[in-house]
């Protein structure tokens, strides 16, 4: 993100006195509506660049308009200086591309016309423009005038309940607001803003200092915070308790969350590539997070070590200090000067010590270009797990054939192209971590991967929905096996066996919807729109060059071969799949479980693989 979110916007500025008694009461979004079919200007374009002109740093004017050709809203807003554009008429998706191509700093608000009727097309409205705006605003259509907007008229708020929590890009709430009815709003539709034209101004229409106080007071109070106090030994499942464990919803705004990891003495790397994701999450929708970071020096190191600052940039677009106390920043960028001065590494052979020096294992961030994700993001990746001295700590340290060549053609290519058919994917993540301890009698390499597009079970929900075949041709019977079944959930962990033929319907339950991502065959990329086969398997010979094999060979190779298991947060499901037990006709067993806490909707897919490792470390 660019340019900051209006989390709370007042619109409709008449002249510098005005937008000075908005700047005393908080305000630092001030709307300017030009150029409109319907209402008259509250302000000439002349004056409205002299303001814009005025404003101090932290405070910005929104152009706001019904314009819908690309080049005549470049004009305007170049002329009156503001990077904030929120277009309000009917306007082609071309021309918002062309908008978007020749201002990429510039923040893009599309607006959503609630109507009486037609909220379907709504929908589909938001759908359509989600992948090339920044945000979303309400607007309130009077159909006795036939203006949209600043029309001081409420609209029903289940309606843009329904649009923030579908859409994947930010809502601003507008539409009949003020002082006495925003902090309602803001619990029953959760937005990520609020906007006020009429609502703040006297019946001259004027603003009003009292009103608009009260306004911006109430908004913040609804917005309002938390603070997560973190466990001294963080994996993902600790994470979530801790977040639901203060009614913090993943989904819902809350303006500021505090994450104290003061106290942590160690953090799992999928552990750490989750805070990540729901840094990003709360940061794509301009929700401040603030991180107070480990008091033990071995666990910053490590977070340097595996660049957990990089990645947060690299998601969140802000830099690390952003999120950081300064004392925490000057301690976490001051105190090693070089490498050698780590406290992390010890009883680490030579080999996996360079690793290490190297960055090999550290996190890895790739953003998505939909034109040349699979050819570019897959090899680079892939051909990091292919270098010599890779191969040579795994051919030390994995018990199994070929273990490079399966690693990187069978677990890191195809969790890559997983992520990358994900709908909505603009970000993938890549990390890995080798235990180094002395005392375990079995050690793990994990490997990590997450990506921030639409949940693995809704991929295939979706395609179910919409009546396409998910199940390859090429799937014969005999190829078919049976899940070990355990779920948890309220009612009590239930255990039941799984076939990999059972039929797919729209019907079916989330979790069947998950494991049928696993299933042999079974794949929305049947028409191979995305599909990218490995070379190293092709040259292979082997079925995984047909569409929907991908995950059931990586479960194949981390499971079958290395004897590891398969971790998976996506949507609501939480699972782990490992080889089943003696003794079971399964081939694997699976344990799930259903997430109904206030983090019950995971931000992407999060994918971990744990191999077990032999030899000296």
């Amino acid at each position: 993100m660019n340019l900051p979110f209006p989390d709370v916007q007042v619109a409709g500025i008449r002249d510098w006195g005005e937008a000075e008694l908005l700047i005393d009461c908080g305000v630092k979004f001030l709307g300017f509506p030009l150029r409109l079919p319907v209402h008259k200007e509250d302000i000439s374009e002349e004056d409205a660049r002299d303001v814009i002109s005025r404003l101090p740093a932290g405070v910005f004017g929104v152009l706001i308009t019904y314009l819908d050709s690309a080049e005549s809203i470049i004009e305007l807003s170049d002329y009156l200086g503001v990077g904030h554009i929120q277009l309000h008429g009917p306007i082609d998706f071309a021309e918002l591309v062309k908008l978007k191509n020749a201002k990429p700093r510039s923040f893009i608000i599309k607006s959503l016309v609630v109507r009486q009727t037609g909220t379907e097309n709504l929908f589909a409205e938001a759908e359509k423009f989600e992948t090339i705006v920044d945000a979303f605003i309400t607007d309130t259509h009077d159909p006795t005038t036939g203006a949209d907007g600043a029309t001081g008229l409420t609209h029903d708020w289940e309606i843009s309940k329904q649009l923030v929590n579908n859409s994947r890009k930010p809502v601003i709430l507008a539409g009949g607001l003020d002082h006495s009815n925003v902090h309602a709003a803001i619990d029953f539709v959760r937005p990520s803003g609020v906007d006020s034209h009429t609502g703040v101004e006297d019946s001259s229409g004027f603003k009003d200092r009292d009103k608009v106080s009260a306004f911006v007071a109430r908004s913040i109070s609804a917005f309002g915070s938390a603070k997560v106090i973190l466990p001294t030994k963080v994996q993902l499942s600790q994470i979530e308790r801790a977040i639901d464990s203060r009614t913090i919803n993943c989904g819902p705004r809350v303006g500021t969350i505090t994450l104290d990891l003061r106290s942590v003495r160690f953090i799992e790397v999928s552990a750490l590539v989750a805070l990540v994701s729901f840094i990003e999450w709360r940061s794509s929708r301009a929700l401040r997070t603030i991180l107070l970071l480990p008091e033990n020096k071995s666990v910053r190191d490590f977070m340097r070590l595996w660049g957990f600052h990089d990645a947060v940039k690299d998601c969140t677009g802000y830099p690390f200090s952003y999120f950081c106390t300064d004392e925490d920043i000057d301690k976490f960028f001051g105190e090693n000067k070089v490498i050698k001065n780590f406290t992390y590494n010890n009883a680490l052979s030579k080999v996996q010590g360079q690793l290490i020096n190297d960055r090999f294992f550290s996190i890895s961030t790739y953003p998505i270009n939909r034109r040349y994700a699979g050819e570019t993001i897959t090899t680079v990746e892939t051909e990091r797990w292919k270098g010599p001295l890779i191969k040579e700590f795994l051919a030390m340290n994995l018990e199994g054939m070929q273990g490079a060549g399966l690693v990187s053609s069978r677990i890191v290519f195809e969790a890559m192209t997983n992520a990358i058919r994900h709908p909505g994917a603009t970000l993938i993540i890549a990390a890995s971590f080798c235990e180094n301890k002395i005392d375990r009698e079995k050690k793990r390499l994990t490997i990590t991967f997450w990506d921030n597009g639409q949940s693995m079970i809704d991929t295939i929900g979706s395609a179910l929905l919409a009546g396409r075949n998910v199940r390859s041709s090429g799937a014969e019977r005999e190829r078919n096996y049976v899940f070990d079944v355990r779920m948890n959930r309220v009612s009590g962990e239930q255990i039941f066996e799984l076939a990999t033929d059972i039929e797919l319907s729209k019907d079916a339950e989330r979790y069947v919807l998950f494991l049928a991502c696993l299933f042999p065959g079974v794949s929305r990329d049947i028409e191979r729109k995305s599909f990218i086969p490995s070379q190293e398997v092709i040259n292979e010979e082997i079925e995984i060059t047909e569409p929907g094999y991908g995950l059931t060979y990586l479960l194949n190779c981390a499971i079958d071969v290395f004897k590891g298991s398969v971790k998976f947060r996506t949507g609501n499901i939480s699972a782990e799949i490992s080889t089943a037990e003696d003794g079971r006709v399964s081939r694997y067993s699976a344990r799930i479980e259903e997430h109904a806490g206030d983090w019950a909707t995971f931000n992407g897919n999060l994918l971990t693989v744990e191999l077990l490792i032999g030899g000296a470390l």
